[in-house]
């Protein structure tokens, strides 16, 4: 879809409905994705302030990954929740991830892995 978008002129100002019957936080986006990959994850609340200054400090070095870490914050500040839309679910979709994870059609990555992150403690006890 996100090819289609960007290829296609008749879509270029479409809007398009994802997600779910189900609206997460961005915690319980990890803790499902760790539950279904059955791995254990840490999750890691950094405070806003946090990423502002590692932006500062690495904006001189590598505009790129300060480009990334302020966009992460900015996304992380804002709710992002809409209407619920269609009738798949997250934790099914984790699954079907995870099974052609244990199951690949091709030789596994090795190296690959989970990394959790999340700037959300305060907004998440304000939604609750």
């Amino acid at each position: 879809m996100a090819v289609r978008s960007i290829t296609d002129p008749s879509l270029h100002d479409a809007e398009f409905g994802f997600g779910g019957p189900e609206t997460y936080t961005q915690t319980e986006i990890a803790r499902l994705a760790s539950r279904v990959l059955g791995k254990r994850q840490r999750i890691v609340h950094v405070p806003f302030w946090v990423i502002d200054a590692a932006v500062a400090l690495i904006r001189p070095f590598n505009r790129n990954a300060a480009g990334f870490l302020e966009f992460f914050r900015q996304t992380a500040a804002r709710d992002m929740v809409g209407t619920p839309v269609g009738e798949h679910s997250l934790k099914d979709f984790y699954s079907s991830l995870a099974h052609e994870t244990k199951h690949p059609k091709r030789a596994p990555n090795k190296e690959a892995g989970m990394v959790v992150v999340s700037a959300e403690r305060e907004r998440e006890e304000v939604q609750r």
